[in-house]
Parts: C-alpha cells; structure tokens; sequence
C-alpha cells in the first residue's frame, strides 16, 4: 500500500530524514518508535504531502506522491491526524465533522459516514452541537480522528494519539484503531507509548536522528537490544 524508499526531507537547508525507507501494507497496523527529536512527526509530515521529499521515492498503491499536494494525496485515501489534534475550536463537533467530509460528493455520503463516525465514538453523538473547545482532551481526541474518518481514508496517520490522555480514553482510542484494522483500514502510528504500542502493532519501525535503526514484527522488535535500550530510558 504504502511504500517509502530512501526518503530525504526536512525544513530549509536542515535535513531531518535521512534515507528513510517504510512500508505500510494493507489492514496493517505499523507503530514509528522513537525518541522526541527523532525526526517521526516530520517523516508524517512528508508522507502526507506537508513536507517535500527532497530525494527518494513515494507511491501509495502504486501511485507516486513525490509532487502531489496533500489535498491530493488526502482525496487518494491517506489522512493525518496530527499531534495536538489542531481542531477548529470555535466549531461544533458535527461542523468540524462536515469539514473533514470535504472530499465526499454528496450530502448522502456525508451523512452516512457520520453515522459511520457517531457510531464508533458515541459520545461525539451526545455532543454534536458542543464547541471543540469545550470538551474534554479525550473527547477532543476523539474528534480529530473522527474528523479524519470522515475523508474514508484507506490509510490513517496517527502522530501521538495518547498523549495527555486519561487511561480509560487511551483504552478508548486503542480500541478504535483494532475495529479499523478488522474493516480493512492501515493505520500508520507514532507513540510514546512504546509498550502500548507494540502490543497493538504488527510491525514496528525503530527511528533514530531521522535514520530507520531498526524495524521487525513486533514480538521481534520487543527483544531488540536497541529497542530495549529505548524502553529503558522512557522508564526513568
């Protein structure tokens, strides 16, 4: 589905990705691990068009990204949903629901991909009509990712879902991505979990200063010297 090969990016004259090469296959879950600075949220950023590839190759199912803009690239099924959610605050649920539908074509789509939404985060239901800003950080999260449903992506790109997150709101989110999977979707995901996150991934990929290090199953990377040097320095 998804496939980086050789990835250079970065911000102006500053590399930040460094020969970066992922894949993402189909009804997969793939976790990026890796310490703040690594250079994840930018590799995101480039995967989804925010960032220019200044060498390497990109191609979701087979079409190549490289100039695409991320309009383009979202309306062929990749969506981002990004750290800090960057909700529209001022908005009510359902207005920030109808926003991220922009690339549907009808009214009768919108709708039944709310309902698609509504019915996996219920609570968004009970609050259609509340301002973004005044919920909670889980229900909020809850709404960027729902907001990010509404474009029917084939892939989602998760950049630190948890963080902030109260437990029972982690559990929540956790169990949304697993329902995507069984309906077929991939899900891209960055976060700080690490433990969390392998225990929901099928591969996971090791990033350090904006090198892949490391990349396996997840039981595999589990065992990794590197990755357990990682665990080691989250736990202190």
């Amino acid at each position: 589905m998804l496939k980086a090969k050789d990835i250079h990016s970065g911000y102006g004259r500053s590399e930040i990705l460094h020969g970066v090469t992922i894949e993402v296959g189909a009804a997969e879950v793939v976790t990026l691990l890796g310490l703040n600075g690594a250079g994840k949220s930018t590799l995101l950023r480039t995967l989804s068009g925010l960032r220019r590839i200044n060498a390497g190759s990109l191609t979701f199912n087979d079409v190549d990204l490289n100039a695409l803009r991320p309009d383009q690239i979202m309306k062929l099924g990749m969506v981002q949903v990004p750290e800090g959610r960057q909700l529209f605050a001022p908005m009510t649920v359902r207005q920030n629901l109808v926003l991220g539908a922009y690339t549907l074509s009808s009214h009768a789509e919108v709708g039944r991909q709310m309902d698609y939404v509504f019915e996996l985060f219920p609570i968004l239901a009970e609050r259609e009509s509340q301002r973004a800003d005044r919920m909670s950080g889980g229900e909020q999260q809850m709404l960027a990712i729902a907001r990010a449903l509404m474009a029917r992506p084939r892939l989602l790109l998760l950049d630190e879902p948890s963080v902030g997150l109260a437990p029972m709101m982690v559990i929540r989110i956790v169990e949304v991505i697993n329902t995507l999977r069984r309906g077929g979707m991939s899900v891209l995901l960055v976060e700080q979990d690490v433990s969390l996150a392998l225990e929901n991934a099928d591969r996971a990929y090791l990033m350090e200063s904006g090198h892949i290090t490391a990349s396996g199953t997840s039981a595999e990377m589990s065992q990794n010297p590197r990755m357990k040097n990682m665990l080691a320095e989250f736990s202190t």
